[in-house]
């Protein structure tokens, strides 16, 4: 599962935090990969930003379950948001909302 939640600093710089959940040895954990300054907070930019972790990080696109994320428009949105777009990896792929952004 890929986790992640984007923010806006004081200095009005968009940053997306991006976390990676995983099975071993049947055991979960959850474990911290970047933080990634964004141009723009746009679902086209996160997209591609986690892409790029994912790359950096060895981690196949086709492999991740799940996508969490605040429940934002912009990472939920059903035509394009960000859980749209990466259901083109894996179309099995779940959109999950994080309990603590209800």
């Amino acid at each position: 599962c890929i986790l992640c939640d984007e923010s806006t600093d004081a200095s009005n710089l968009k940053q997306l935090v991006v976390f990676v959940r995983f099975l071993d040895k049947g055991k979960p954990h959850t474990a911290f990969l970047k933080v990634v300054d964004l141009r723009d907070g746009t679902a086209e930019t996160i997209e591609k930003a986690l892409l790029d972790v994912c790359r950096q990080c060895d981690i196949p696109m086709n492999l991740l379950f799940s996508f969490g994320s605040d429940g934002a428009s912009v990472m939920t949105g059903r035509h394009s948001g960000v859980a749209t777009r990466l259901k083109v990896y894996n179309p099995e792929m779940a959109s999950l909302h994080c309990g603590a952004h209800k």
